[in-house]
């Protein structure tokens, strides 16, 4: 049965995030401090109220950096809430099955912070009973990620010198040690299971698979097996681990920790800090995305964009625009006009009410509403010229009904002199008076009623990325920082909340951001990502050779292409769901390709 999500008067609940099998997991917004935080709703019936206890117990006495923290917990009439820390990487199931590389340090760091985290809850006297991939929550750091461990709904107390059972077997068949099958627990028990988490996250798979008594038989007779490809140096690691008599494992997680990390500073950089492919397998022939024609172009293309049946394409200080008898834009354009403006076009975006250009002259920005009628032959730019502005710096956006135009501007080199207006189109009546803002990286409506501003800073060497929203009304509300500089920021028009983005550091590493609820999904592509189009089921990312890489909207790979191209592509885009639009230059000549789309997705859903 699904159930509502919970009211609490002091959280906003932005979206579910997980369910187990003890409740539903919400990220909530706190109303006065914005903090992020979990809201574990816990079921009456399948968690009994000492169990509730003895989690939050637990939990409350358990404060380490590896361990997600609890911040209280609410009671209702039906129902009780378990409010923790917010880990925004998901779990490191999702980081096991999301396919792109991975480098060996990092997968051993996360290893590494279970066991340290796994080593004080031990000396707490707490054993977790259920250390599985779901219950290691990851949160995103410059560098990778940080793991934390939670669930201690089924944890046990370690009563040394006396027989530790329980009744029964509780967990998770597929990490579970021997002996947990018999209901006995204790410190090796946990260290059996990052032992299989160990092999399963450097290998890609579980040591054992199949039903739980299949799972049960395994554990307790079949020997594991080393696939030669694995360093040899972590082979007497695990093999300790997952010995079948807790007393031949280690005798601690901190023992463990140490082993690991000897093995790890005996290995070169040049192994520790490769790429391994992570998770399920993906395609590595690449595939043929059908050539349905292409249009010369006698100019290198700037921006490209495609509203129902019209194709916008912008170079230099011109506009052409091709306009076909449907929206699937198929055939040969059935009319064309040009305008050419007095200076050069550095924004394009298409709205409900029109086609916007941005041109930028000196020390000035003009800015242009094309109508979608068609244009007259002798038509000029000045006849659909909106307003202009003195300014050193200048970016807009459109909310996506068109009713209202948000900017953000610098009258002056004075960076302190930059400003945030927003005007209800078309009369652009001013709402409020212009506030302060900072310049920001990338500026975009979300819907009809709020946008997103990112802001880029460096400390040092490091990078951060502030990002803030703002309302219809002309209000700024803060977000949140970011520990890495986004670059390249694209928001996706039919799933408003979740953007993708590549680091400014390394292009070939992207992330895909769901804003509500709040989630990271850091990808690492063997390309350098040049561009970004939103298709229907998530991302197409490129670089200027023209290998394409398709991403659902989890950052989970769906397939990738070697595109049929002659030169560098210098935009792309997607027209309705169909077709995917490419724009290239070689040797002073232009391309305009048209590839069938349709089949890609039609297989990525068969899958």
């Amino acid at each position: 049965m699904r159930h509502p999500a919970p009211r609490l008067t002091q959280y906003r609940i932005l979206g579910q995030i997980g369910e187990g099998q003890f409740g539903q997991v919400y990220c909530a917004l706190h109303r006065q401090t914005g903090e992020l935080v979990a809201i574990k709703r816990l079921d009456l019936q399948g968690f009994p109220t000492n169990q509730f206890i003895r989690e939050m117990a637990f939990l409350l006495s358990l404060k380490h950096p590896n361990i997600v923290s609890c911040k209280g917990m609410q009671y209702q009439k039906n129902d009780r809430y378990l409010i923790t820390d917010y880990c925004e990487g998901g779990t490191l199931r999702d980081l096991i099955e999301l396919q792109g590389e991975i480098t060996l340090f990092q997968r051993l760091k996360l290893i590494s912070d279970i066991l340290k985290g796994l080593d004080y809850a031990h000396q707490q006297k707490i054993i977790h009973c259920d250390l599985k991939p779901e219950n290691i929550l990851l949160t995103v750091e410059s560098s990778g990620w940080q793991a934390r461990i939670t669930d201690f709904g089924i944890a046990r107390l370690q009563e040394w010198g006396n027989q530790n059972t329980g009744r029964g077997y509780t967990g998770s068949p597929a990490y579970m040690a021997p002996e947990r099958f018999y209901g006995r627990f204790s410190v090796h028990s946990d260290i059996y299971a990052v032992g299989v988490m160990l092999y399963e996250i450097l290998i890609g798979k579980r040591p054992f698979s199949g039903l739980p008594g299949q799972l049960m038989v395994a554990h307790l007779n079949q020997r594991i097996e080393m696939p030669t490809h694995l360093p040899k140096v972590f082979y007497p690691i695990i093999i300790k681990a997952l010995e079948k008599l807790p007393q031949r494992r280690y005798d601690s997680a901190n023992e463990m920790l140490i082993k690991l990390e000897n093995a790890i500073s005996s290995l070169p950089k040049s192994l520790i800090f490769s790429g391994m492919k992570s998770g399920l397998s993906f395609p590595h022939s690449f595939c043929q995305l059908k050539l349905l024609r292409y249009t010369p172009l006698a100019f290198q293309v700037t921006h490209l964009a495609v509203k129902d049946r019209q194709i916008y394409l912008a170079f230099d200080k011109q506009l052409w625009c091709q306009i076909y008898p449907s929206d699937q834009v198929e055939g040969f354009p059935c009319q064309e006009w040009q305008i050419l403006f007095n200076h050069s076009i550095v924004a394009l975006e298409v709205g409900k009410q029109g086609c916007f250009i941005l041109s930028k002259g000196k020390q000035k920005f003009y800015l242009y509403q094309i109508p979608f009628n068609p244009i007259s032959a002798h038509a000029v730019a000045e006849d659909f010229l909106l307003t202009s502005w003195t300014a050193t710096k200048f970016t807009f956006t459109l909310d996506p009904e068109g009713h209202w135009l948000g900017m953000v501007y610098r009258p002056t080199e004075d960076k302190s002199s930059t400003v945030f207006q927003l005007l209800k189109l078309p009369e652009l009546k001013l709402l409020k008076a212009p506030i302060a803002f900072s310049y920001p990286i990338y500026f975009a409506f979300l819907d009809q009623r709020h946008g997103i501003a990112f802001h880029l800073y460096q400390r040092g060497e490091e990078w951060q990325t502030r990002f803030k929203f703002f309302n219809r009304r002309g209000a700024i509300i803060s977000g949140l920082t970011l520990p890495f500089g986004l670059y390249n920021i694209t928001t996706h028009k039919t799933l408003p909340y979740c953007l993708f983005a590549t680091d400014i550091a390394h292009r070939s590493l992207g992330f895909v951001i769901q804003l509500k609820p709040w989630k990271i999904s850091k990808i690492s592509l063997e390309i350098e990502i040049d561009f970004i189009a939103p298709h229907v089921m998530g991302f197409c990312v490129a670089n200027q050779q023209g290998t394409l890489i398709i991403l659902d909207n989890q950052g989970i790979r769906i397939n990738q292409c070697l595109l049929a191209i002659e030169g560098k592509m210098t935009a792309m885009t997607m027209a309705n769901h169909t077709q995917l639009l490419i724009t290239t230059w070689h040797k002073k000549q232009g391309k305009l390709y048209y590839f069938d789309f349709r089949k890609l997705l039609e297989n990525a859903e068969d899958e």
